[in-house]
């Protein structure tokens, strides 16, 4: 009995072994992959970017992250700054240090990547309603799609928040109020109206 015991654990040790190595390969490929096509990554990025967002967009250097996000990837854009549709060239809506775009690297394998998530790190955001209620920060042409030729998509689930100040305005009401958000995740539903916030560290 402990013998047939024994062979059954040493038939479950190899299979779970050939799962690993299997799924380390597979880590190992998408990665590869994604260095190789990291130009035309970056590129479909840019370009999905240029077509969707009305707000004049600054960025200082476009970078792949294996790392920070595992087992996702991430297309990071640096020293973000992106200008208020309403007030022109002269006010930011948002400045940020990084802004990360994740996918499933198992897109790539599909040619088809799907971001879901966007990280906010070490920066700020003027959000603000003017007087006819009408918000500065709808920057995204719901009402549009990527061509089909695109291999980047957009279905965001969570956007996080680290060390963001916010400044939120509501020139209707008068009212405003800023915050720090140290570590928090904004969680949406399919309709795009967010469903919970998440906070892993202190708001102020």
């Amino acid at each position: 009995m402990n013998l047939h015991l024994y062979f059954v654990k040493r038939r479950l040790f190899k299979v779970f072994r050939f799962l690993f190595f299997l799924g380390l390969m597979g880590i190992i490929a998408t990665w590869a992959l994604a260095y190789t096509f990291r130009d035309e990554l970056k590129a479909s990025f840019v370009q999905i970017l240029n077509a969707q967002l009305i707000a004049e967009v600054g960025v200082g250097d476009i970078t792949l992250n294996y790392t920070d996000y595992f087992p996702r990837l991430a297309v990071q854009f640096s020293d973000v700054l992106i200008m208020d549709p309403q007030s022109g060239p002269t006010d930011t809506l948002l400045s940020a240090g990084t802004v990360a775009f994740t996918f499933n690297p198992l897109g790539l394998l599909r040619r088809s990547v799907i971001i879901d998530e966007i990280a906010l790190e070490e920066g700020m955001t003027n959000l603000r309603l003017n007087a006819r209620s009408q918000p500065n920060y709808k920057i995204w042409k719901s009402s549009e799609t990527p061509s089909a030729s695109s291999d980047v998509s957009l279905n965001l689930n969570r956007i996080s928040l680290v060390q963001m100040e916010i400044d939120y305005t509501d020139l209707a009401t008068r009212n405003r109020f800023a915050l720090l958000a140290s570590d928090v995740q904004l969680q949406f539903q399919r309709d795009g109206e967010i469903w919970g916030i998440q906070s892993n560290g202190p708001v102020q």
